[in-house]
């Protein structure tokens, strides 16, 4: 005696919509909070008084950049600086001190994210 089996897969379209609304928000909220990141970070870049002749006042903080995008895991966001000494700055070197301006805004600023997505998912 042969046993057939058989199974049917629904796919409910509201699941995969409400899914859609809330990587939507996340990416959202990701992007709204990395900007206010970006700006603090910038805010409290040290600058130079003066130009030398390798560096110029504002270099550093005039290359922070972020880049949030969406992955298959979720939102991914990149908090950078190109001057080629941003980590010198924020963690220090032998011969001079740690002066933290991207951790200290880091930390401000992303426990918004929860509320951030809460709100985009408010607004539709």
């Amino acid at each position: 005696m042969a046993l057939k089996l058989g199974a049917t897969v629904k796919l409910n379209f509201k699941n995969v919509e409400a899914m859609t609304r809330i990587n939507d928000a996340v990416l959202a909220a990701t992007q709204d909070v990395f900007a206010e990141i970006q700006f603090t970070a910038a805010e409290r870049s040290p600058v130079l008084d003066k130009a030398t002749s390798e560096r110029f006042p504002g270099e550093n903080r005039d290359s922070i950049r972020c880049n949030v995008r969406q992955t298959k895991q979720g939102a991914k966001a990149r908090l950078t600086t190109h001057s080629g000494f941003g980590g010198f700055l924020e963690l220090g070197t032998v011969k001079t001190p740690a002066q933290p301006y991207l951790w200290p805004a880091l930390e401000e600023h992303i426990g918004k994210i929860p509320e951030a997505v809460q709100a985009a998912l408010n607004e539709g």
